[in-house]
């Protein structure tokens, strides 16, 4: 990790749901839902960060506002010292060019009729990245994720879960991003292909530098991959910290009821070499 300061700034970001539509006379509004209240963190180079927390504690619309899929009512989020909530147009996706994403279902962002190395190519193409089009650009991003270069003519119904999950890492590699956003990552697949990806990650970081922002609500992956911990609740942090800090000594009640769910997260997940190819993902 970097000490130069933070590669990415949240400061104060909120995100509400207006509650709209007709009311009876004497009735009450409807409360608006307050989704993202007043979040901040700073994400070093080179560091992952977790956020942690169950479904509907906000960790997945805090990263939606941060990449922009969907807009904040207040705060900023700074990357390389631009407010990319003022940011519009052509410069808002120049901007995504150093921020990209990994969705839970990889089946769903990759075009089921295109080829996986078109895929990707796609994806460099598409951020202006020079010698896109060259077939050395596909086959060394399939080697990063551990993909065989022959997997460039396949499509995605041919491949496993976890291997379209490395595809779509893949094309957010494409760009040269300065960092990645996983957003349930891993949740859709088998303990031992979550390690595989866990695995990945973690070698992606070390090799490239790149920041991660890992969303998950599943604590033994979070202890295995992430350096600081982030716990939401109801839109908000309610815990954070060095990752094996919070997990071992939780000072709020709500983190120490997620660990109740997992007798000891710091055994469900090991990192470990990776002997085998990705190709041999389940």
């Amino acid at each position: 990790m970097s000490d130069s300061g933070p590669v990415l700034s949240v400061s104060g970001l909120t995100k509400i749901y207006r509650r709209r539509g007709l009311r009876l006379p004497g009735q009450p509004r409807p409360a608006d839902l307050v989704a993202v209240d007043s979040v901040s963190f700073d994400l070093a180079a080179g560091e992952i960060i977790g956020i942690a927390g169950e479904s509907g504690s906000g960790k997945s619309t805090v990263v939606k506002c941060v990449a922009r899929l969907i807009a904040a009512d207040e705060g900023e989020v700074v990357l390389g010292g631009v407010n990319l909530m003022s940011l519009k147009g052509s410069e808002l996706r120049a901007a995504r060019k150093s921020l990209q994403v990994v969705f839970q279902d990889p089946y769903s962002s990759l075009n089921p009729r295109l080829q996986i190395g078109a895929a990707i190519r796609e994806a460099g193409l598409a951020h202006g990245i020079d010698g896109a089009r060259e077939p050395r650009f596909v086959n060394d991003l399939l080697d990063r994720v551990r993909l065989p270069s022959s997997y460039a003519a396949r499509v995605p119904r041919d491949l496993s879960g976890g291997q379209r999950q490395r595809v779509a890492i893949a094309r957010a590699l494409a760009p040269n991003p300065q960092i990645v956003i996983a957003d349930e990552a891993v949740s859709a697949l088998d303990v031992s292909v979550q390690t595989e990806i866990v695995n990945l990650f973690l070698d992606l970081r070390d090799q490239t530098g790149v920041s991660i922002i890992f969303v998950s609500h599943q604590l033994p992956v979070l202890s295995a991959l992430a350096d600081r911990l982030i716990v939401m609740k109801s839109g908000r942090i309610v815990e954070s910290g060095e990752t094996k800090k919070v997990l071992r000594a939780p000072e709020d009640d709500y983190t120490r009821a997620l660990l109740a769910a997992y007798p000891d997260p710091h055994k469900a997940l090991r990192r470990r070499g990776l002997s085998a190819e990705g190709a041999n993902d389940e």
